[in-house]
């Protein structure tokens, strides 16, 4: 293999580096809503170097890749069409998106098992999918602490797939963060501290991109489906009224990162114990 090759097989090339790049490149070009296809960039450059895209063999991680890909395009393209309607009506539609999108990424896992508990497995995979978008999406409407939350969920998920033992998942996660650490940085270097509600589209697709990822690490890989529920409480904890009034931007992205990060550390305890 050349030097090129072996730097690209890297794993925090693959994971990291690479979807950051690409990420932050899409964050400076686009605006408002559209900067949510930065986190769809860093995905697409971490699965094609990790997985690979083949429709040929659609396993449940190439359709988790696509169902995210898909909630990337939909997200700005629904929002921007009913920014003028009651914002129940955008969450409704995502709703009904993460759901259909759960249940086509875990169909053929789920078809092997038992038809009740197929039937249990898939209904708790669609509300904690739902529910973890929907925290996202109750967010304050502000840029820094979105992108912060946006940034921790699949950075979350993905190191509790490490710990899972699965390493595929584990890096997609993390691209899907640093994709989100891209858009955080551009947030951050404009000084931009609040937004309208675009601010928020991005947390909610890191959001579905963190269950489907969290939930396939359960379904194939060690991970305790107990350890994912502290995710859960990554956006509620951004509400702390303090974070609002900290200034200039940096020092609150500093410090709302440091409060998202509690619940995500002891998700990772929780699986770490899980699996000794």
């Amino acid at each position: 293999m050349s030097d090129v090759e072996l730097f690209m097989a890297h794993p925090a090339v693959q994971a990291a580096l690479a979807p950051f790049a690409l990420a932050l490149v899409v964050a400076l070009w686009l605006r408002g809503a559209w900067q949510v296809l930065a986190l769809g960039a860093a995905l697409l450059v971490a699965a094609s170097l990790s997985v690979g895209f083949s429709l040929e063999s659609m396993t449940a991680t190439r359709k988790m890749v696509l169902v995210v890909l898909a909630a990337a395009g939909l997200w700005p393209i629904v929002g921007l069409l009913l920014q003028s309607s009651r914002w129940w009506h955008r969450s409704t539609i995502f709703a009904v998106f993460s759901a259909v999108g759960t249940l086509w990424v875990f169909e053929r896992l789920l078809l092997q098992m038992p038809s009740m508990k197929g039937l249990a497995v898939a209904t708790v995979s669609i509300v904690y999918v739902v529910a973890l978008m929907l925290s996202a999406g109750a967010m304050p409407r502000e840029g820094v602490r979105s992108a912060v939350a946006a940034v921790w969920l699949p950075l979350g998920a993905g190191a509790l797939a490490v710990l899972g033992s699965s390493a595929v998942l584990g890096q997609i996660g993390i691209a899907v963060g640093t994709g989100a650490g891209a858009v955080l940085l551009e947030r951050l270097a404009r000084g931009q501290g609040r937004d309208t509600a675009t601010a928020l589209w991005v947390a909610e697709v890191a959001a579905v991109a963190a269950g489907l990822i969290g939930l396939l690490a359960t379904l194939t890989g060690d991970l305790s489906w107990w350890a994912l529920l502290p995710l859960i409480a990554v956006p509620w904890v951004l509400h702390w009224p303090v974070l609002a009034h900290i200034a200039p931007a940096w020092r609150r992205g500093a410090m709302a990162g440091l409060v998202a990060g509690v619940p995500v550390v002891a998700a990772g305890v929780m699986a770490w114990v899980s699996t000794r």
